[in-house]
């Protein structure tokens, strides 16, 4: 199940094992706890690019994407315990031509995690910002 991110904040996104990244300009209300980049390109273009740049890491499995929704789930393994960690994306319109991407990446177990979701969102967004600069 992929969750709809731009319909339903989870209500405990600012748990510790919770790491919540989105435009501060659509979420102003809730404060994103990380600031999401604009793209200037098409929401199908910066969804290929995620499901691209971020499927390749390691110990990444895309587990599902929804094409026509602009919104995919997966799964990464933590590298030492081994935990099943879920990253749910969806591409969000900003403006005309320019699209964000919102990102909740969560611990399955437990209630801290050392800031690894975190860290983790903060460098996929990195990578993101980074492929789109580079192209």
């Amino acid at each position: 199940m992929v969750v709809t991110l731009s319909n339903q904040i989870p209500p405990e996104f600012d748990r510790p094992n919770y790491a919540f990244a989105a435009p501060r300009s659509l979420y102003a209300d809730v404060s994103p706890e990380l600031d999401a980049p604009v793209f200037q390109i098409s929401g199908p273009e910066l969804f290929e690019k995620c499901i691209s740049v971020w499927g390749d890491q390691d110990r990444t499995e895309l587990i599902k994407r929804e094409d026509a929704h602009l919104r995919a789930h997966f799964v990464c393994t933590t590298r030492f315990l081994h935990f099943k960690d879920d990253i749910f994306i969806e591409i969000v319109p900003i403006g005309e031509h320019s699209f964000s991407v919102l990102v909740l990446s969560k611990s399955r177990v437990g209630y801290y995690d050392f800031k690894v979701n975190r860290k983790r969102v903060e460098g996929w967004l990195k990578l993101l910002d980074d492929s789109e600069n580079a192209s």
